[in-house]
């Protein structure tokens, strides 16, 4: 039973006028999408507005929720938080409570580094058996004053780079990129605007642009070179990076805009 296929629907967590979850409500809930054929159950998640349920709260309407499912389909269970050790906690009793996966949300509020958010995540990782699936909100897009470059690198970055050295801590060879979020938040390019002729804007920009790579930890002597060239984009050097650690990147997405990872066809994938 597979989480990663099909469609799982984020519930919301029901309330009574006293502002006490309503548990009745839930389960009515919960039977309503199983009966209508829902392919997993995502709770506490964002929808499910986790960050105002008390932990007790929190961990009660997961353990509720698995009781009811009773496996019939898989239960994910939102354990993210802004607090790396909360988060820890909500996902070991997750696990402990039977959860077949955990949906992270990147800290809010807190402001995380790059490397930041990769340490949180791997924490948090490192501490359950579970399988985890990381929120990917791409940021919006950066312009670099007084130049026409307009270049944006988003979050999915981060995620792709924490895969990457996820795969080599496990002994995974491959990466499947799936879905459709990829096609949109993972596709944005490094670029160089028709007319865009002045040499220390170039230099500048491409500067910046490699300092953002290389606080993800991606290095390479030529990358400079193809920046100033106009000819790479974030995903490029995500590849040629994946590569050196001996892991390939194909796309499975149903379209879209990874064209420099190798596309294989979603349905097969599945099918194997």
């Amino acid at each position: 039973m597979s989480i990663f296929t099909g469609a799982g629907v984020a519930i919301v967590t029901p309330m009574t006028e006293t502002g006490a979850v309503n548990y009745a409500k839930l389960e009515e809930l919960l039977e309503f999408q199983i009966a209508n054929r829902t392919d997993s159950i995502i709770i506490c998640g964002t929808t499910g507005e986790a960050s105002t349920l008390s932990h007790e709260e929190h961990l009660e309407v997961i353990r509720f929720t698995i009781e009811k499912v009773a496996k019939r389909i898989p239960v994910i269970a939102g354990t993210g938080s802004n607090c790396t050790e909360t988060a820890v906690y909500l996902s070991q009793e997750a696990e402990k409570y039977g959860a077949d996966g955990l949906l992270l949300v990147s800290p809010y509020y807190n402001k995380a580094t790059q490397k930041g958010l990769i340490a949180h995540f791997k924490t948090i990782a490192d501490s359950v058996k579970i399988p985890v699936i990381l929120y990917n909100i791409a940021r919006k897009q950066y312009k670099v004053k007084r130049s026409p470059l307009a270049y944006y690198i988003p979050s999915g970055s981060t995620v792709m780079s924490l895969m990457i050295e996820m795969a080599v801590y496990m002994g995974f060879s491959e990466i499947y990129l799936i879905g459709c979020d990829c096609t949109s938040t993972f596709s944005g390019n490094t670029h160089f605007v028709e007319g865009y002729t002045d040499e220390r804007l170039k230099q500048r920009d491409a500067k910046k642009i490699l300092d953002r790579m290389r606080r993800l930890g991606i290095e390479g002597d030529d990358y400079e070179k193809y920046f100033l060239d106009g000819s790479l984009n974030a995903y490029t050097l995500l590849k040629e990076h994946a590569m050196k650690r001996g892991v390939t990147i194909y796309n499975a997405t149903r379209g879209g805009a990874l064209e420099v990872f190798e596309r294989v066809d979603l349905d097969k994938f599945v099918s194997n």
